[in-house]
Parts: structure tokens; sequence; C-alpha cells
């Protein structure tokens, strides 16, 4: 949708004007602790920018023995702006070496050199042009997957290259949708919203940190029923939320003018900062912890928190293998449960079942995919593309254990899918589905149908 359509949409409106009051309000508090033990705590956004902190270095690019430090916010400001003034530069000037020396020094500040480095110097030649073609796309104001599709690469590294080229464009990283996604659950408390709106579901994204780290940082709020999806390294879905991110707070903005943010060179980017701090760490939030709050919340919106689990007993496909099982959608933890008889489980979370169905699609559009999901074929990697390769090879993108068991139990998830109708059989020798819906736009989207579907 364009930007209008999105910022016309009943949530969005409301959501912009709670968060226009938030920017004054000191009652709005969150805290968390740093590895070294120290206690951050903020009460208000205004004051999570005065505690900007943010400790970074890189070279100058025309003078590699010119080093740049700082830790504070004014002192980002001004390094963000140098880097801003010689990147537009070298895009103007089509210098594709020059964009990707000053591309090189944006990621050094970030501390996102893994990866981006590597892509910057692979991809060297005609980068000025995909930068400034990939910047006009982005200025369109259309989040239309088509409209983006040209874009090849967005993720942590590249939001703050096009931030700092496209006018009004924040970085999106984990920190600051972590925080945009704990303020739309404190609009859903205050508003009394059941669920998390489709166009408020921002995709968030784990922090980047050791998977043996005693104290893990917690970067989606996603509790009960609201829930908001992974990004999962999805470039066009990254391009998309970072654009409806930058459109929510350019609005929010016009409404509160008086605010800190308002006193800084670049109101947008002060409260893009505010975000970032915000957003470090939320396992402290009293969103996450307090139980009492929760149990309220469903009592005054009628959910019953005592209900039994009502399972959904099925069969799988295939003549003379047919094997029964169990399945139901947990609300809880957002998943398809799925129990087979020799006692083992398997959880689909939507946002793994939203990867699936989009990989399906890329593949095979409407047409039918087989199940796919031989022991043999999936370990020595020459099964065939369907259901359960697929789901195998997503498993090892989202860190899943026992992803040979888990991709096997593709024949109890496409009958589960089935019968919410987002599949539809094609044969059963082989067994073969196509997709029977309009693929979903947002996992938030697909939760939806399947709460309809189920209800």
């Amino acid at each position: 949708m364009n930007k209008k359509q999105f910022l016309d949409d009943s949530s969005v409106k409301s959501f912009i004007d709670w968060l226009a009051v938030q920017l004054n309000n000191k009652n709005l508090s969150h805290h968390y602790n740093l590895p070294n033990g120290e206690r951050i705590k903020f009460n208000g956004l205004e004051d999570a920018l005065a505690q900007y902190n943010w400790p970074f270095s890189y070279l100058e690019p025309s003078n590699h023995a010119l080093v740049h430090r700082g830790n504070t916010y004014v002192h980002s400001e001004v390094a963000l702006t140098a880097l801003s003034v010689g990147l537009a530069e070298a895009v103007e000037n089509l210098n594709d070496a020059g964009v990707r020396d000053w591309a090189i020094a944006v990621m050094s500040w970030g501390g996102v050199r893994n990866g981006n480095v590597k892509w910057l110097e692979k991809n060297v030649n005609g980068l000025a042009t995909e930068l400034f073609a990939a910047s006009l796309i982005l200025k369109e104001g259309n989040d239309d997957e088509n409209t983006l599709l040209p874009i090849r690469r967005f993720n942590a590294g590249m939001t703050k290259v096009y931030s700092l080229l496209v006018p009004n464009f924040i970085i999106y990283d984990s920190r600051v949708a972590a925080a945009l996604a704990w303020l739309v659950v404190r609009w859903c408390i205050d508003k009394k919203q059941s669920l998390v709106p489709a166009t408020l579901g921002f995709p968030c994204m784990e922090p980047k940190e050791s998977k043996s780290s005693l104290i893990r940082k917690l970067r989606n709020p996603s509790f009960d029923n609201f829930s908001f999806p992974w990004m999962y390294n999805n470039c066009r879905n990254h391009a998309r939320w970072n654009l409806r991110a930058s459109w929510i707070l350019e609005h929010v903005l016009k409404l509160n003018n008086s605010s800190e943010f308002h006193k800084q060179s670049n109101p947008l980017r002060s409260l893009e900062a505010a975000l970032f701090m915000w957003g470090y760490d939320l396992s402290k939030s009293i969103i996450c912890e307090d139980v009492k709050l929760r149990e309220e919340f469903d009592v005054e919106l009628g959910i019953d928190t005592s209900r039994e689990i009502k399972w959904c007993k099925q069969m799988t496909l295939g003549s003379g293998k047919a094997v029964d099982f169990e399945w139901h959608f947990n609300q809880e933890n957002d998943s398809i449960i799925i129990k087979r008889t020799n006692g083992t489980i398997e959880t689909f979370s939507v946002d793994e079942i939203f990867q699936i169905i989009h990989a399906l699609s890329e593949s095979f559009r409407r047409d039918c995919f087989p199940l796919a999901n031989s022991v043999t074929g999936m370990q020595k990697n020459t099964e065939k593309c369907g259901l359960g390769s697929t789901i195998y090879s997503l498993s090892l993108a989202m860190n899943i254990n026992q992803r040979t068991s888990h991709a096997q139990a593709a024949s109890q998830l496409g009958v589960a899918l089935m019968k919410l109708g987002i599949f539809e059989l094609c044969d059963l020798r082989p067994i073969t589905w196509r997709l029977n819906i309009e693929l979903p736009p947002t996992a938030a989207s697909l939760r939806m149908m399947i709460r309809d579907a189920i209800a």
C-alpha cells in the first residue's frame, strides 16, 4: 500500500495519536540491566534520548589515518551528518569505490561490519547506481512488494546506509523494532485491543550476541494474544516495515512539536535514538513480567484463560500408510502443535509457517508441490523441492533442532493446513498440494487467517 493508505488505517491513526502524547510522558517507564550489572532506567522517551550511549569508531574514508570516535548522541549526530554528506556525494558522482568506502564507514559506526563489508566489496561495480536506484524506490512512498522487488539487499546494516540517503527514513534495526513493538503492546493495553493489528505488527530481530551468553537480551515483546513476527532476513519485508516505521514516527512528530526531540537539529533521528536505547532489552519490561496485568486484561476482554485445549484428530494421507495424529493452534505461543501417536510433539510457529508458504509460493506459485520429506533425500540434499524439503531448509536458518524429524512432520502439517483452508489437495499418488489462499503479506495477517478458521 502507499503512504497515504497506510496512514489512513484506523489502527495506525490511533497509534500515532497515542504515541504523540507519549513523547512527553515521563510515567512511561522502562528499565534493564547491562552485562556489567549496571541498571538503566528511563522515565519516558525523552529521558531515553538524554541517556543515549553508543560507543563507535570508524576510519575517515578520505584519510584512513584519521579515526573518528564518540559515544554520546551529539557525537553520533556529528558523525552521521559527515557520513551522510560523503556518501551522498559519492552516489551523486557515481563513484563506486567512494560509495563502498563511505558505506563501510557507516557499517563501522553501526557495529555491523560482518557480512556487509564483504558484500560491499564484492558488489562494488555499479554500487553507486544500485544505491541511487534503491533510494529512489524508497522515496516513492509505496511499500508494495513488487515496488520494492529491485532492492537486492536490506538488513540491519543497509538500513543505516539508506537512512543517510533517503529523507525522513529511520534506522530500523533490532533495537528500534523492539521498542516500536513494545509501544504497540502498551497501546493495545491502553485501548483495550485484544490483538495486534496487522498494520502495527512490527517484525522483530534477534540481538547480535553469543548463543552461550549467560544473560540473553529479549527483543520481541510477544506474549499471550499480542504477537510480533520475526524478520528472518527478508529483504523486501525489512524495507516495507522500515518505511512504515518512518511514516509513523514522522507523523507523530508533526502532531507533537513541543518535545525535547524538536530541540535537536533532526527530530526524527533523535526519536529513533531514543527508541534505540529503549529497545536494548525488554526482559525486565512490565509487559513481560507482570502476570497480574495480563490476568486483569484477559478478564476485561472476556478471555477464558482456563479453557481446555481442543485437539483436532486427523490422519495423514496415503493409501495403507495413513497414521493418526492430533493438532491444535496454541494462541499463547502462537504455534500449531502437532502430537504424533508415538508421543513426539512438533511445533510450527506462525512465523515459520509464513516463511514456509512464501518459499513454496516463490517456487511453485499456484502449481502443485509434493510432500518431499524423505529422510535420506533431505539429509543428502537430493530431495526434490516440496513441503518437507522446504521445512528442512528453513529449519537450518531458524536454528531448529532435530530438523529431519521436524521436516518429517510435513505429513501432519500438510493435513492441518488443508483443514485450515491454506492448502488444497491436488493428488494422493503422489501426495501433492497447492496454495489455496492469497499469499498473506505479513505473519500477522496469516495469524488472523488461522484464528478465523478455527473460530
